[in-house]
Parts: structure tokens; sequence; C-alpha cells
């Protein structure tokens, strides 16, 4: 986990010993880079990824990211969407 050094500081964290996001008031963000075009079926099982995350009380809040990546590495930005959790 990461946490910006200005939301660690006022939260009083100390960066070497972080811990989970759910001891804190944070709203995470989970970023998904993969390395194809988008197919059809992606909502549909990141959706489920996300009732995945909340029914196992992994995440209750926070933002999923997904972009795509082309073999060059480039992102492909047009292609890139999210959704809240």
């Amino acid at each position: 986990m990461c946490i910006n050094d200005e939301i660690g500081a006022s939260l009083t964290i100390d960066p070497l010993n972080v811990g989970s996001s759910k001891d804190y008031n944070l709203e995470p963000t989970v970023r998904l880079n993969l390395p194809r075009k988008r197919i059809v079926d992606d909502e549909e099982h990141f959706t489920e990824f996300i009732s995945y995350l909340k029914d196992e009380g992994i995440l209750q809040n926070g933002q999923l990211i997904v972009s795509y990546v082309a073999e060059t590495g480039e992102i492909l930005e047009d292609e890139e969407w999210s959704r809240e959790i």
C-alpha cells in the first residue's frame, strides 16, 4: 500500500509501518494495468471483482481504475475506465 506523503503526515501514519487501509478513513485507489486490449466481458468481470472485494470485507470504498497497455508499453488511454467501490 502506498499513501501520499501529505495524507500520511496528516493522519500521523508511520511510513515504515503503514498497516492496513482498514485502520484509517481512506478511500484507496486500485489500479490495474492490463497488457492487452479491452474485451467485451471486462466490465462484467470487474463488477464481479468489486463485489468480491466488498463482500469479503477487503475494501468498502475507493476506486478501481483499469487501463490497457499496448505491446509497446504505451497506455491506451481511450480504453481506460474506472468505477467507484
